[in-house]
């Protein structure tokens, strides 16, 4: 069922990419941030400004990838010429990408003295919220 989901998900998206895609004012790349703390692995935070055009009235929005792959493969994929964070960005908002522990350019988990799964519901509630006090 999981997988139906996901692909709906991922139509729904492409044909929201493919209906919104227009000339390409100049976008900005990403600015990474690596946020520390002692005891877990860094964190990678992608920004990506709004458009000039519309920074006074830019919006923040935090993307939080899914279990399968990093924020930069999925909200920062182009299809053609744009990807849901450009689309994001023409509309006025500030895009932040916050990639897992074990994900994209974040740290990795250091497995010779864990037991059990990694990146659980509590460990990425705290890495969410690090990365909105950030």
């Amino acid at each position: 069922m999981s997988d139906k989901i996901n692909l709906i998900a991922w139509v729904t998206s492409a044909i929201f990419l493919s209906s919104c895609a227009s000339p390409p004012e100049t976008l900005d790349m990403p600015d990474r941030y690596t946020l520390s703390a002692a005891g877990v692995p860094e964190l990678s935070l992608s920004y990506v400004p709004a458009l000039k055009s519309c920074r006074a009235l830019a919006r923040p929005v935090l993307y939080v990838h899914g279990a399968t792959f990093p924020g930069e493969l999925s909200v920062g994929f182009k299809l053609g010429e744009t990807s849901w964070a450009d689309d994001l960005n023409r509309a006025c908002f500030n895009v932040w990408s916050l990639d897992f522990a074990g994900y994209g350019f974040s740290g990795r988990y250091d497995l010779s003295s864990r037991t059990g799964p990694v990146g659980r519901t509590e460990e990425a509630q705290k890495q969410i919220t690090r990365a909105v006090d950030f």
